[in-house]
C-alpha cells in the first residue's frame, strides 16, 4: 500500500497548475565594477610572476621606465609608478595592496624593476634622482636614499605623494604584516590615489 502512495505523488505536483508568477521588482543598477583587460593597458603588461603574494594575474601593473615616467610628467598627467623588485620581501607584501587600490581607484600602475633580470635594461637612476632630487632623503654622504618598495603619485604631472616603504614599525625580514597593517596599508593607498583623482 506505501508503494501506491510513493507513486501517486509525484504526479500530483506534476499536474499541479502553477501559480502565475508575480511581477518582478525592478532591481537597481549595479554599481559598476572597473576591470582591466590588456587591450585596455598603456603599455606591456609587466611580468609580475616573482612577487609570491600576488595571484592576480589580471593585475594593473605595466612595464615602464623612467623617461616614460618623465613623459607622462611632462604631459601634465595624473599617474603612478612603482619602483621595486621580487625579491624585497617588503615588495613582495605591499604589491598586492597597491594592486587591489588600484583596482578600485581605476589606476594602472607603471613598474619600474630596480633590479632587472639579465637581458633587462637598467633603470635611468640618474635622471630620476636629478628630477627628482626633491622627493628622497639623503645619508650622510649625500646620496639619495633610493629605498623600495617606492610608489611616487602624479597630478598633473607634479608628484603629490610619495609612499616608500610598508607601515611603521613592519620589519619584513622579521615578520609579515598583521591584517590590521595590510588594512592600513591599503587604505594609504586608497587615499593617494584618491589624491591623483580629484
Amino acid at each position: 500500500m506505501k508503494k501506491g502512495i510513493l507513486l501517486i505523488l509525484p504526479f500530483l505536483f506534476a499536474c499541479t497548475p502553477a501559480a502565475p508568477e508575480p511581477t518582478p521588482e525592478p532591481t537597481p543598477e549595479p554599481t559598476p565594477v572597473i576591470t582591466f583587460e590588456p587591450s585596455d593597458l598603456l603599455g606591456e603588461k609587466a611580468n609580475m610572476s616573482g612577487y609570491r603574494f600576488l595571484s592576480d594575474r589580471d593585475h594593473v601593473f605595466i612595464v615602464s621606465s623612467v623617461e616614460d615616467m618623465a613623459d607622462r610628467a611632462d604631459r601634465g598627467e595624473d599617474f603612478a609608478v612603482y619602483f621595486g623588485y621580487d625579491t624585497c620581501p617588503w615588495c613582495n607584501e605591499a604589491v598586492p595592496l597597491l594592486n587591489e587600490a588600484a583596482k578600485a581607484s581605476g589606476y594602472q600602475v607603471g613598474y619600474i624593476n630596480v633590479y632587472p633580470k639579465d637581458g633587462e635594461p637598467m633603470f635611468n637612476y640618474e635622471l630620476l634622482v636629478s628630477r627628482w632630487e626633491d622627493q628622497f632623503t639623503y645619508d650622510e654622504n649625500g646620496e639619495p636614499n633610493v629605498t623600495v618598495p617606492f610608489v611616487f603619485f602624479f597630478k598633473d604631472g607634479e608628484v603629490v605623494v610619495k609612499q616608500k616603504g610598508t607601515v611603521e614599525g613592519h620589519n619584513a625580514n622579521e615578520r609579515q604584516m598583521t591584517e590590521e597593517e595590510n588594512a592600513q596599508l591599503k587604505q594609504e593607498y586608497m587615499d593617494d590615489f584618491a589624491l591623483i583623482s580629484k
